[in-house]
């Protein structure tokens, strides 16, 4: 399962930490958010981000992410 952390406003651009599980063992990512959707009530559902590690040879595509994989931190 993966699972989606970011801090703030989405819409203010800022980084978000994503958190990959394998099993007993994972990775942080840290990504750029490109786009983001909110439904009618406000609530972020769905945005694309783009890994933003230090060395281009390991970024990704663009990932899109729904809102089950997002966790708001307060």
């Amino acid at each position: 399962m993966e699972e989606m952390e970011y801090e703030g406003s989405i819409s203010q651009g800022k980084k978000i930490l994503h958190s990959r599980r394998y099993g007993s063992t994972g990775e942080l990512e840290y990504h750029d958010i490109l786009t983001y959707q909110y439904d009618d009530k406000g609530r972020l559902i769905a945005f694309t981000a783009k890994n933003v590690g230090t060395d281009p040879s390991t970024w990704r595509k663009t990932l899109e992410y729904d809102a089950n994989q997002i966790i708001v931190k307060s």
